[in-house]
């Protein structure tokens, strides 16, 4: 039954990232450039709590102040806007080499919703990265939905692998 469980967490965790691929809005901006990476401190604005992980320094997590964390992590490799489904504002997508950070608007300021790791050049902070063995995150995790404050931490696995890790806010 938890294994079940785990399945359609994961089967419905896929949906709502297809979802927010692919925004309901009708104006977007695609740009390509490049970046260099800084370390520095978490927004004061919204505490951080919960899950992160960290990037050449630079902690990375739900609820960040978007701004604040780019300029931090450089320019991205691609930028995608579209009108806000949920929220009143627009929903922004930041691609970097190895992660992908989708926002949301809160206000004047852009807040991350979730981040998405892409490959296994980057890693959650226990060491588990895409293509990593389903007992890895086992035996880091337990089984079962994993929240944590006020984010989430999925992993969608493939037979034995990890395929793709994600931290989300949790509204």
């Amino acid at each position: 039954m938890k294994k079940m469980k785990k399945i359609i967490f994961a089967l419905v965790t896929a949906g709502m990232l297809a979802v927010s691929l692919t925004g309901c809005g009708k104006s977007s901006d695609d740009q390509t450039s490049g970046g260099s990476v800084q370390s520095g401190l978490v927004d004061d604005a919204k505490q951080l709590t919960g899950y992160n992980f960290s990037y050449n320094g630079t902690v990375i997590a739900p609820n960040m102040d978007m701004a604040e964390l780019q300029t931090k992590l450089g320019d991205p490799v691609s930028y995608f806007e579209s009108e806000s489904c949920a929220f009143q504002g627009m929903d922004k997508t930041y691609t970097y080499n190895s992660f992908v950070i989708k926002t949301y608007p809160d206000g004047d300021k852009d807040y991350v919703l979730s981040v998405t790791l892409k490959d296994d050049t980057v890693s959650t902070n226990e060491g588990v990265t895409i293509g990593a063995a389903k007992q890895t995150v086992l035996d880091y995790y337990g089984e079962g939905e994993d929240t944590n404050g006020d984010t989430k931490l999925t992993f969608l696995i493939s037979g034995d692998k990890v395929t793709q890790i994600d931290y989300s806010a949790v509204k």
